[in-house]
């Protein structure tokens, strides 16, 4: 999951023609793209995801994976309560069903 959100990050970064550092921290790297994004374009960040926990509720026969994408994306997406200055708008949408 870590290799796919790297990727993720590089390729918006290249649709925005922004370069990145090369950080190996995920929560680092997409922290600079926001506010890389919002310093270029002299606006405020939108950030969709969709299904966001597909990669934890897709490994639950593998409860360590599970646990481990978890943590990885809670990481992740922490970086947006720390450059909410950045951020219009975030919204994320789940496939968790509750009862």
């Amino acid at each position: 999951m870590k290799i796919s959100l790297n990727k993720f990050l590089k390729d918006i970064a290249i649709d925005y023609d922004i370069e990145l550092e090369d950080i190996d921290l995920l929560s680092d790297k997409f922290a600079e793209l926001i506010k890389k994004v919002h310093d270029k374009f002299s606006i405020k960040v939108v950030f969709l995801v969709d299904e966001y926990d597909k990669t934890i509720i897709k490994h639950l026969d593998d409860i360590k994976l599970a646990k481990d994408n978890r943590d990885v994306l809670s990481s992740f997406y922490q970086v947006l309560k720390t450059n909410d200055r950045y951020l219009r708008f975030v919204f994320l949408t789940g496939v968790s069903s509750y009862k």
